[in-house]
């Protein structure tokens, strides 16, 4: 289903995929909805916090999450063969402070059990350090080679992957004073190749030929105070650069809250995959909080959503919780 959509967009036909990245059943069912007329495939994916073997911040297994998500599609009537699920930033990021042996170890228990649930994206991303220790890019995609064997001895032949790790920091960290992250010109470069080259030899050349996806840095962002919308000029040398990786596109993270026109921008600049995450929770609550402004405004019984949201959220830091999760990774 993807491979349609890329190649389309290789030829300079357009079209893209938006990346559905979110655990919350309410947003996941409304986008569903969204599909029920139609017949375009859907990416959904959940990060290596959201969800693992331990868990995650959501409390789900990646068996648990395939469950969940087609539960919701067969609710709002879309017949779950249509989904296609990633896991992104698939990597020791979840146990980067434990020793690199340590943490690798649970890196690929993770890549594991994603790709033995149906997982059929998958973003290997083992850039960050773990213990402590200097990692250099050679020894990222040496890890990222290490992980890609994992999910290949458990679904052989079955994996489209994605690579590289040039995203904003999540989490709406960007601030006023902060200057503009600017495109990449050589995304083909050496953390191309230092990623390419331990996926080629000895029997991997096939999986290195399922990768559908590098992720690059557009020039987008977002934070509390300010949304970096998308300028494609600036972006001119990088979409020339797409024909030079020789199939896969650019994936694009962050690109919540841009404009109908910047996203259309981007698809035609081969940013085909364009994952979206934090923006839809965010909607999310602007709606709940809108139905309890109208309660004052109708006399209705108060529900005390407000309340009770603040309350866990406090509860939850005190605690040190899963929704003060302060991951580097997070979902988009």
């Amino acid at each position: 289903m993807i491979a349609g959509i890329l190649a389309r967009n290789r030829a300079g036909q357009g079209g893209g995929l938006p990346s559905w990245c979110t655990a919350h059943p309410q947003t996941l069912a409304a986008i569903l909805r969204c599909y029920r007329h139609d017949t375009a495939p859907i990416l959904i994916e959940a990060t290596c916090n959201q969800v693992n073997q331990f868990g995650g911040y959501t409390g789900m297994t990646p068996a648990d999450f395939v469950r969940f998500v087609h539960g919701i599609a067969r609710a709002e009537g879309v017949d779950p063969a249509r989904l296609i699920l990633g896991g992104d930033h698939l990597g020791p990021n979840p146990w980067r402070a434990e020793p690199a042996p340590q943490a690798m170890a649970k890196a690929r228990d993770m890549v594991a059990a994603y790709a033995a649930t149906g997982f059929t994206k998958i973003h290997l991303d083992a850039s960050m350090p773990c213990g402590g220790e200097t990692l250099t890019e050679t020894g990222m995609a040496a890890r990222a080679a290490e992980l890609c064997a994992v999910a290949e001895s458990v679904a052989p032949g079955r994996p489209a992957y994605v690579i590289g790790t040039e995203v904003p920091v999540p989490g709406a960290r960007l601030t006023r004073k902060q200057r503009s992250p600017s495109p990449r010109p050589k995304p083909q470069g050496r953390p191309w190749r230092c990623t390419a080259r331990p996926l080629r030899p000895g029997g991997s050349k096939a999986a290195f030929g399922r990768v559908i996806g590098v992720v690059v840095q557009p020039g987008v962002d977002f934070g509390n105070e300010r949304i970096m919308a998308y300028d494609s000029t600036a972006a001119a040398r990088l979409a020339a650069l797409a024909p030079c990786l020789e199939g896969p596109l650019y994936e694009a993270h962050s690109t919540d809250y841009q404009s109908t026109a910047a996203l259309a921008a981007l698809v035609q600049d081969h940013f085909a995959i364009l994952k979206v995450g934090p923006e839809l929770t965010f909607a999310f609550r602007q709606a709940v909080m809108a139905l309890e402004r109208l309660e004052e405004r109708m006399g209705l019984p108060p529900s005390g959503v407000t309340a009770a949201l603040l309350a866990a959220m406090r509860a939850a830091r005190r605690i040190g919780g899963p929704m003060c999760h302060r991951g580097r990774k997070k979902s988009g």
